[in-house]
């Protein structure tokens, strides 16, 4: 019996389950960079109008999920190379976003065609990701190309483990608004640089290596919220940062009993939501050290500052004087949260054992400070004298406490 449908009617209905062709091309977009990238190009076998989908796609993204399949063994770090230089090559249409990480070993002539090309591409977000393990510095890490700075239109980079530095030539990103620099061996200069030369940057994170040390870096950037430094760093202070909100900063390594002043470092951060220093000393200059006197505020009272999250030996008294400085200084100050150290500066090795504790004599109840604080964690408490003191201080002062947990 012969067919009532006639081939005009085919195409119609064909085309009316085409449904996929006809989406908008953010959409396809973001269909083809959930799919491996190793297989988006099959995707041209779905229809004619698929066959070069592919070539235009905006977000490209290279990283060991993108070669998993399963009728394909592992590829080595030299196809994906040679997979990713293809992928480009014969990409015709604007990038928004590249990312390359989890495969790349080491550098290669390839990367810095990559960086060229992209920068002809209008590329707006770029991950980079090299071995971590290069982190040790003991081999060389691949140097980003100077073409990086022609990627004028960048508003996100991020780079791990690999060598940066800036071009004579470089007169800043314009549109850089989050910079992610992980194991990347970077100067004082370089960093300070890329900040100051990035007029809207709001989320900066440094995670340096143990191997590179850092002296007196200084952030400026009028518009930054968020900054999260983790390395070896002889001092770090903040200029024209009004905006930001949120810090974190953790010294890897002691150098020369290197100290946090921590009035030196809070200096600008009048706006400082919450407040995380990890440093391995934590302290304040003692106005005068034979009698002990200490100021009993910082010089900026931190109104907007609601959590604070610290690293603090209580058989330092002057790291005892430095929280109690800032708490004094927090008059809305709601979450306190404390990690017991015993790591001891060579300074206080010559102090003698039998001094009279810090709170003999000192636990009263005072007027100016845990109006708001709801809660206090204590971590690594042991109950010596000094913690129990400052736990009692606690109880005695903050009267609208929730929880305490030791």
């Amino acid at each position: 019996m012969a067919s009532s449908v006639t081939p005009n009617q085919k195409k119609i209905a064909h085309g009316s389950l085409d449904r996929l062709s006809n989406l908008p091309k953010e959409v396809i977009d973001e269909i083809l960079v959930r799919i491996p990238i190793s297989d988006v190009a099959k995707t041209s076998m779905l229809s004619r109008s698929w066959r070069y989908k592919w070539m235009s796609m905006s977000k490209l993204v290279f990283n060991s999920d993108s070669f998993q399949s399963s009728n394909k063994r592992a590829r080595t770090e030299a196809d994906r190379i040679n997979y990713v230089t293809n992928i480009l090559l014969l990409h015709n249409g604007m990038v928004s976003k590249f990312e390359v990480k989890d495969f790349l070993e080491s550098g290669c002539v390839d990367v810095d065609r990559w960086i060229l090309v992209l920068s002809r591409k209008m590329v707006k977000e770029l991950v980079l990701g090299f071995d971590k393990q290069l982190g040790c510095f003991f081999l060389r890490q691949y140097r980003v190309p100077a073409c990086l700075f022609d990627c004028e239109d960048l508003n996100k980079l991020v780079l791990e483990g690999c060598e940066l530095r800036l071009p004579s030539h470089y007169e800043g990103f314009r549109y850089l608004t989050h910079l992610d620099l992980h194991y990347v061996d970077v100067t004082k200069e370089t960093i300070e640089g890329l900040v100051e030369k990035s007029p809207l940057l709001l989320y900066l994170k440094i995670w340096s290596s143990r191997y590179i040390s850092i002296d007196g870096l200084n952030i400026c950037a009028p518009n930054l919220i968020d900054c999260s430094i983790i390395g070896v760093f002889e001092g770090i202070g903040f200029h024209n940062v009004p905006k930001l909100e949120h810090v974190f900063l953790n010294i890897l390594d002691v150098i020369d009993c290197t100290t946090c002043k921590l009035d030196e470092v809070l200096f600008g951060l009048g706006r400082i939501h919450s407040l995380n220093i990890f440093y391995p000393f934590m302290d304040i200059d003692i106005l005068d050290r034979e009698v002990k006197t200490a100021p009993t505020k910082l010089g900026i009272t931190y109104c907007d500052l609601k959590v604070a999250n610290l690293v603090i030996n209580f058989n330092d008294s002057e790291q005892i004087y430095a929280v109690l400085c800032l708490c004094r200084s927090a008059p809305n100050l709601e979450e306190l949260i404390i990690q017991v150290c015993k790591t001891v500066r060579v300074d206080q090795l010559l102090i003698d054992e039998d001094k009279v504790p810090f709170w003999e004599g000192q636990v009263r109840k005072e007027e100016d400070i845990f109006h708001h604080l709801k809660a206090v964690s204590l971590s690594e408490f042991e109950g010596e004298c000094n913690e129990l003191g400052f736990a009692e201080f606690i109880l005695l002062n903050a009267a609208v406490l929730e929880t305490l947990n030791i």
